[in-house]
């Protein structure tokens, strides 16, 4: 109700029937009728009753601060991004207690994160050289804490997770297995499994499983009878007799880190692979061994 400014349409008589609406520009249209020339009237009348049109533009509107979130609720460590819905504003200063960065004087602040979880105010100061507004939402931001999850755990070829997430999805080597859909996963095929679990307020973890040995491989019968033994600097493979001579091997570690990828000619009976370290941490280590399209991994454990 605070008077912004005034103006007095003048001519010599009264005026009658006045309409008025504000245009897209914030300018003001007035029309109303006059029975007499004169005053403010700037052509002569026709009539007894002409009408005429008068245009006001306001040179600098207030300012009113807005804003949306793409997001109102969230999970630790991630990040939500800001637009803005201000009116008649040249200058913006953005205020995100706990959030990082805190603060920001961009018109649309994009990745605001969240490490904690918890409810956050979100405060817009937008501005021009007339005036300043302020518009704060109280516990606009709602994060909510992240998955505490266990590492995955194999038993025979069935991979475990934790029951009771809303929805989880499985993967073998990155891609999207269409079945996996329980806690638990049956491995068809050796090789890396992970699985992203879904809770009840949206958030998600990820958590994977290296190097899986699942026993419906379509493996060569000869593989599963090598035997391997470490000692300091080499690695033993007694082949037996039936193996092809041509072979792939790749020693890794549990993580996947590869210590030893080389194709060497494998002799029947007993072959000695010189490694380039002597010792390693006591832990289990997988040997890949791969001729053509067919392969074998096995386990090797180093106490």
């Amino acid at each position: 109700g605070n008077k912004l400014w005034d103006k007095t349409l003048h001519n010599p008589t009264h005026t009658e029937f006045c309409y008025g609406f504000q245009e897209k520009d914030g300018c003001y249209i007035f029309l109303s009728n006059i029975i007499t020339d004169g005053g403010y009237v700037s052509e002569q009348r026709n009539s007894a009753d002409d009408f005429w049109l008068a245009k006001f533009c306001i040179s600098q509107m207030k300012a009113k601060a807005n804003y949306t979130a793409s997001s109102v609720t969230l999970c630790q460590n991630s990040c939500v991004d800001f637009t803005n819905g201000s009116q008649n504003a040249t200058s913006f200063k953005w205020l995100f207690p706990g959030g990082n960065p805190s603060s920001d004087t961009s018109a649309n602040p994009p990745s605001i994160c969240y490490s904690n979880q918890g409810t956050y105010d979100v405060t817009l100061i937008a501005a021009n050289n007339v005036d300043t507004d302020t518009f704060r939402l109280t516990n606009y931001l709602t994060v909510y804490p992240e998955i505490q999850f266990a590492p995955l755990r194999q038993n025979g070829d069935t991979i475990f997770s934790i029951p009771g997430f809303s929805n989880y999805d499985w993967y073998f080597e990155n891609m999207l297995v269409s079945s996996g859909t329980k806690y638990y996963y049956v491995a068809t095929a050796s090789g890396n499994y992970s699985v992203l679990v879904t809770d009840s307020n949206g958030c998600q973890a990820l958590a994977s499983l290296l190097q899986v040995i699942a026993s419906a491989d379509n493996l060569l019968k000869e593989t599963e009878l090598i035997s391997i033994k470490y000692y300091p600097g080499f690695l033993y493979l007694d082949s037996g007799s039936l193996l092809p001579k041509s072979v792939l091997i790749k020693f890794t570690d549990v993580l996947g880190k590869i210590i030893y990828n080389k194709k060497i000619q494998l002799k029947s009976g007993l072959n000695v692979v010189p490694l380039n370290q002597d010792n390693f941490p006591a832990g289990i280590y997988f040997i890949n061994i791969q001729n053509l399209n067919q392969a074998t991994t096995l386990k090797l454990f180093i106490n």
